[in-house]
């Protein structure tokens, strides 16, 4: 058993939170070699790692929703698939998406009086954005130095994820 391991068991944690991704799983296939019965969630939500030791059985975490059957995320991927039929499902395609999904919201609703400085007084004046499930409420400028407070856990089961829960929201807490 490694140091690392032997020394994360010694405190007998009911959660292990792993912040690396290959190594990451490393460390849990090493944990679940030596019987930890806790909880491992990693933020590495990655098809690359699906079926990878010590991935199978975790919980990841995530900011976004990630299960393809909600509505706003099935929409997301059919969009993509007319483009991309085989492309997998990954926090860079979600993120990347809604980026430019909230980026044409803030154009439609500046109206046709476009211009840079009437766009950002849209986006900064109030602006507000989240898709149902997917991604929680963010409003604009306050959002500029704030995260959106919400979180995704999805199981790894089978070489495939699996819902675990539904995204849930909350506030953000001012840290001085």
């Amino acid at each position: 058993m490694s140091p690392f391991v032997s020394a994360l068991l010694a405190e007998d944690p009911d959660v292990i939170y792993l912040q690396a991704t290959l190594s990451g799983t490393k460390i849990a296939d090493a944990l679940q070699q030596a019987d930890y019965d806790g909880v491992i969630i990693s933020p590495s939500f990655s098809p690359l790692l699906l079926g990878q030791p010590g991935y199978e059985g975790i919980l990841i975490n995530t900011q976004v929703g990630v299960d393809p059957e909600i509505e706003g995320l099935a929409h997301l991927l059919e969009s993509v698939h007319a483009i991309k039929p085989d492309q997998q499902l990954s926090l860079a395609l979600i993120t990347g998406y809604l980026a430019a999904d909230m980026f044409i919201k803030g154009l439609e609703e500046t109206g046709e009086d476009l211009t840079v400085e009437n766009f950002l007084a849209t986006m900064n004046g109030g602006f507000t954005y989240s898709v149902d499930g997917v991604v929680g409420e963010s409003t604009w400028p306050d959002n500029h130095s704030k995260p959106v407070p919400c979180s995704v856990l999805t199981k790894t089961e089978n070489a495939q994820f699996v819902p675990f829960q539904a995204l849930q929201c909350g506030t953000n807490i001012d840290v001085k």
